[in-house]
């Protein structure tokens, strides 16, 4: 099975208009092989959904764990946001669980160290689906907590992807 790992930055998301390119390189791809499409936080502070904005939203008082909670919720928006808009296109597209990502890391919430990677279930989907969509930067513990990448932690997910399924390259759309 050819498969391509595409990640794409808060800017390539934040609009429909610019949405449009980032479905090209999608669309483009599907012609020879599945894609998985790791995907940031849509646009930058102060759009609603980036990360820096949603950390403007908590405070110095949530602890580190609630913290991660937080800012991870613009990459899950943005994985399902991406894939919804691909279903409307026709794309057999599947918006794959963080949890289930296979990124399995220590206990440190927003600097985490990547412990192990599993591959099993983006495999099964991609069996199934043509483009796997996962929010990058968020992994998870063996406690089954929010942990995150740190800065650039999406652009260093689609590396794991892509090493979890043998695969020497990615592209890093921003």
């Amino acid at each position: 099975m050819n498969i391509r790992v595409m990640k794409f930055g808060g800017t390539s998301l934040r609009s429909e208009a610019t949405r449009k390119y980032v479905y090209r390189h999608i669309t483009d791809a599907l012609s020879t092989q599945k894609v998985i499409v790791v995907v940031s936080a849509m646009g930058r502070y102060p759009d609603p959904y980036a990360t820096d904005t949603l950390l403007s939203m908590g405070s110095n008082h949530l602890s580190k764990e609630e913290r991660a909670r937080l800012v991870s919720i613009g990459e899950q928006l943005s994985a399902i946001h991406i894939c919804a808009e691909l279903l409307d296109m026709g794309i057999r597209a599947f918006s794959l669980d963080f949890c289930d990502g296979g990124i399995h890391t220590d206990d440190n919430y927003d600097y985490a160290k990547v412990i192990k990677l599993d591959n099993k279930e983006i495999k099964m989907k991609l069996r199934e689906y043509d483009v796997i969509v996962v929010g990058g930067f968020i992994a998870t513990s063996f406690a089954h907590k929010v942990t995150t990448l740190g800065r650039g932690g999406s652009d260093y997910s689609a590396v794991l992807f892509a090493h979890m399924l043998g695969l020497d390259e990615v592209d890093i759309y921003t």
